[in-house]
């Protein structure tokens, strides 16, 4: 698929339908904060394809798409920021309901890591949006996210001394927070509370137990904040032994990847994911 998005790009995807003819509901995946295609990464980890076979074997549509500047969508990556790539988002949502299959009152929201926050960010400003997910999204601020990411692993490192760890974590987040690029610059800045609580579909925010990327207070905060702006029907789900990457991972830092059995997304995960979305978006079928 090629849809149009400001200021005069193109946004590359694949939409995937179900088998039944007319007008279903769908999903748009939102991807993460590093530059990513489709899939949202590579083989053989590729946690977009996995949620969109779900999702679409459920009856529920889904669109996934290449961030502007990667693999076929145009645009210049190297000014994008994630108020940018909130906007792409509201191009899909538009392009997505003006499709002869969709149905336009049931369109729903996924966002991963990154995308946890960009989907309250479109679903705060649009009321028909039918439903959100976040997967391992932020619900404190950058800065936050930023020293989490890098204290996790210096904490677990028993060649670090304890009276020289905060030392060392401060200066590697020093390191991590030079040279950074607009979309970085513009994700540190933001508390997504301001957002989460201007959400009042039905939410359902999901973390994993082995999260070493996005601190774990952040789906309740998530889902707190959701909950005072008047949403009665926030779910959250917490998954034992699921990394960032939505995989089955006992420790959760990226260097054990090469010890991992497998790379498929958390089948428990993807069940509730499914389950979720069928109910909201399936149950009660619009025009």
């Amino acid at each position: 698929m090629s849809i149009p998005a400001a200021p005069g790009g193109v946004l590359a995807g694949t939409l995937t339908t179900p088998q039944p003819k007319g007008r279903v509901p769908a999903a748009i995946l939102i991807t993460g904060l590093s530059k990513h295609e489709r899939n949202n990464g590579d083989p053989p980890w590729m946690p977009f394809r996995d949620i969109a076979d779900a999702l679409t074997r459920a009856g529920i549509a889904v669109l996934r798409v290449d961030d502007r500047g990667v693999g076929k969508s145009t645009g210049d990556q190297s000014k994008w920021t994630s108020f940018d790539k909130a906007n792409d988002v509201r191009a899909e949502v538009a392009w997505l309901r003006s499709h002869p299959g969709i149905d336009p009152k049931r369109v729903a929201l996924v966002g991963y890591s990154e995308g946890g926050l960009i989907a309250p960010m479109v679903a705060a400003d649009n009321p028909s949006i039918a439903a959100v997910i976040t997967l391992a999204g932020p619900g404190v601020d950058g800065l936050e996210v930023a020293r989490y990411q890098v204290e996790q692993p210096i904490l677990r490192d028993t060649s670090v001394a304890e009276c020289d760890r905060q030392k060392e974590i401060a200066k590697q987040l020093a390191d991590a927070l030079k040279d950074l690029s607009p979309h970085e610059s513009s994700y540190l800045s933001i508390d997504p509370v301001q957002y989460d609580r201007r959400v009042h579909c039905p939410a359902l925010i999901i973390q994993g137990g082995t999260d070493t990327t996005i601190p774990p207070r952040s789906a309740e905060r998530i889902a707190t904040a959701m909950r005072a702006g008047g949403n009665a029907d926030v779910t959250v789900g917490i998954f034992p032994g699921v990394s960032h990457s939505l995989l089955p991972d006992p420790n959760g830092l990226p260097g054990g990847w090469a010890t991992l059995p497998a790379f498929l997304t958390a089948p428990p995960l993807l069940d509730e994911v499914t389950r979720w979305s069928v109910a909201k978006l399936l149950a009660n079928r619009g025009g």
